[in-house]
């Protein structure tokens, strides 16, 4: 399902619940790209990881252009039409979710990409078939 639709359900089952979208900062540059981004952003706060110091001038040209608040360092839960933005060592995975839902998808291997228990949770339920 799309994004948007998913929180907009989460929001409407759960009201008094906040919700936050974590994602790395080469999806978060996409953003434009998702079903109804406006929308979402008016939504919910994005966590955002900084995959590459690279990124940052380009995340924050985003924010800028689309009037989203940036935090650049934790604690800060970010609003709605607000990043907060980490930027931490961490180890970055060669492979994208869309590559993994694709394998998945193809019957291909993908076991090796994830950890055990999600993996197994991916399989019981028959997610991304």
């Amino acid at each position: 399902s799309w994004t948007y639709t998913t929180v907009v359900d989460l929001k409407k089952n759960f009201p008094d619940t906040s919700f936050f979208f974590v994602c790395g900062s080469e999806a978060f540059l996409a953003i434009r790209t998702w079903f109804e981004y406006q929308s979402l952003l008016d939504m919910i706060g994005f966590l955002v990881f900084l995959r590459s110091p690279s990124h940052y001038q380009s995340l924050v040209q985003l924010c800028h252009e689309e009037k989203i608040g940036i935090h650049p360092s934790p604690p800060v839960l970010p609003a709605a039409r607000e990043v907060t933005l980490f930027s931490v060592s961490c180890e970055t995975l060669l492979f994208s979710s869309s590559e993994i839902r694709k394998k998945i998808r193809n019957k291909e291997q993908f076991e090796y990409m994830l950890p055990d228990p999600v993996v197994k949770i991916i399989k019981e339920k028959k997610l991304y078939v």
